[in-house]
């Protein structure tokens, strides 16, 4: 009787952590961690990047079909709300500087990389679209393998 030998697939109880750092210019992915849990779902039509603004997260395959998305609040912590006593809410833009934000995504069986797309700050009040922050492959990467921890 031949045996049955199969590469283990991520379950779908399990999801990527994964630390991005901003250094006020550019974005890096510092760790891929897998987590026994199971990710947050996403609602909604993926954004498109040149169109749409905002933050994002897309998981890609290896031909670069978006499999998932996460939308993301501030990622790069550029905003800041101020309350006056008035009751009025003011936000202000603050100049980019270091950052780490995570993000938590499911672990997909044909998930290869993943793409971040941030729209810039501005003070204009329509935004721009959203401009690709860069594409990084999902692998179990930690900061001590690459001597930064």
């Amino acid at each position: 009787m031949a045996e049955d030998v199969r590469r283990p697939r991520p379950s779908r109880r399990e999801s990527w952590r994964l630390t991005f750092h901003f250094d006020g210019k550019t974005v890096e992915l510092r760790r891929c961690d897998r987590l026994p849990m199971v990710a947050p779902g996403t609602v909604g039509d993926p954004p498109r990047g040149g169109e749409n603004s905002g933050a994002w997260l897309e998981v890609l395959d290896e031909q670069e079909r978006v499999l998932f998305h996460r939308l993301l609040h501030d990622p790069f912590h550029l905003r800041a709300e101020h309350h006056s006593p008035d009751g009025r809410i003011e936000v202000h833009v603050r100049p980019p500087g270091p950052t780490d934000f995570e993000v938590l995504v499911p672990a997909l069986p044909t998930a290869d990389t993943v793409r971040l797309w941030v729209t810039p700050p501005s003070k204009k009040a329509t935004p721009g679209p959203a401009r690709d922050q860069g594409r990084f492959p999902l692998d179990d990467r930690k900061e001590d393998d690459r001597g930064s921890e």
